[in-house]
């Protein structure tokens, strides 16, 4: 079944104004600028702030309708909710922190410890079950979180910069686990980020929020080919990378790339490199790069501060640079150049 959200209400002198629709097993990923109603729309749907005016319902059932008054209360939602930060509870185990969803909708306490057991071993952190959250590390409690809000069997699942806190190597496990857990779910996901490669890793869709508005909304591809404003243009110029993964090398046809740490098992991934990230270079480089190939430049698009170029061969890329940095290399559209980035600025996920 589909969440649909309409919501009108008041983020202070600004007003949260959104229309969604996320189909069944959909992972929709809201984005937008610190300050821009992202949280607030999360606690909308949960049911934790009231609605100006709108609906909220999931497949029939109206949890909000401001124009009846009709409301579902939280509990009634069986949502699962995965906050930004503090969410074990510190006085529990792992075990008895996943266990509490069930336990809480009346589930037997060996029953809901099954169940518990169960998604601990689904996530590979079994070994915790007895540790306490402080514990922890930021990955590890992050998969509690998840195993948490999966275990109760929920009808959406609602998750909040779900990778915020973590290290780049913990960001890219989180964001496996995300993919393969709510694939297996089959449920609608409303995921809430300021993090472009969460987005577009993740969703299946997204939506651009600013200032409490939709600004945008499609696939990934869809939005970095047609930006409408300048905050998707700056922060979806993001290249992806698809290939295989084993250990720290990414091969995409005949094109290999060393990427950052991280702790994936190896098999399909993505590796993500900002266009920022990347430097160009005359002859070959020396020095500290891991990667350096050769390409050519396919287009050249130059703006008032920056110079966007498009490099084909072996591997289709964009890298930005200013333009003075493009006139002291002296080449140009059709011509070769070499390309280096550190491993360390590239991150991946599995795909």
């Amino acid at each position: 079944m589909s969440l649909a959200i309409t919501i009108r209400r008041a983020l202070g002198e600004r007003r949260l104004e959104v229309d969604l629709e996320i189909a069944d097993g959909e992972r929709l990923v809201v984005i937008g600028p610190n300050g821009a109603g992202k949280s607030s729309l999360l606690r909308s749907v949960a049911g934790l702030d009231p609605i100006d005016s709108g609906r909220v319902t999931f497949g029939d059932e109206i949890w909000d309708d401001a124009a009846t008054g009709e409301h579902r209360p939280v509990e009634s939602r069986r949502l699962g909710v995965v906050p930004q930060r503090d969410a074990l509870l510190a006085h529990l185990n792992v075990l008895d922190n996943v266990a509490y969803g069930p336990r809480s909708q009346g589930v037997s306490r060996r029953e809901a410890r099954r169940r518990a057991h169960r998604e601990l071993e689904r996530f590979h952190i079994g070994h915790l079950a007895d540790a306490r959250p402080r514990s922890l590390s930021g990955g590890e409690a992050q998969r509690v979180a998840i195993a948490r809000a999966l275990v109760a069997e929920p009808t959406a699942l609602l998750l909040d910069e779900p990778t915020s806190a973590l290290d780049l190597a913990a960001k890219a496990g989180v964001r496996a686990l995300l993919t393969a857990a709510t694939t297996a779910t089959a449920r609608p996901s409303l995921i809430v980020t300021h993090d472009a490669v969460d987005a577009l890793t993740l969703g299946d869709r997204i939506a651009v929020l600013e200032e409490g508005q939709i600004t945008q909304i499609g696939t990934g591809r869809e939005l970095a080919a047609a930006p409408r404003t300048g905050y998707v243009a700056e922060l979806l110029g993001i290249n992806l990378i698809r290939g295989s993964l084993n250990g720290s090398t990414l091969t995409s046809g005949n094109f290999e790339l060393t990427v950052g740490a991280h702790d994936l098992p190896g098999g399909e991934a993505i590796a993500t490199v900002r266009p920022r990230s990347i430097s160009l270079h005359r002859a070959r480089p020396e020095g500290s790069p891991r990667n350096v190939w050769q390409s050519r430049i396919s287009s050249i698009d130059r703006t008032a501060d920056r110079v966007r170029v498009r490099l084909v061969d072996p591997v289709e890329i964009v890298v930005e640079l200013t333009a003075a940095g493009l006139d002291a290399i002296g080449v140009g559209e059709g011509g070769e150049v070499w390309a280096s980035v550190k491993a360390s600025e590239v991150s991946v996920t599995g795909g």
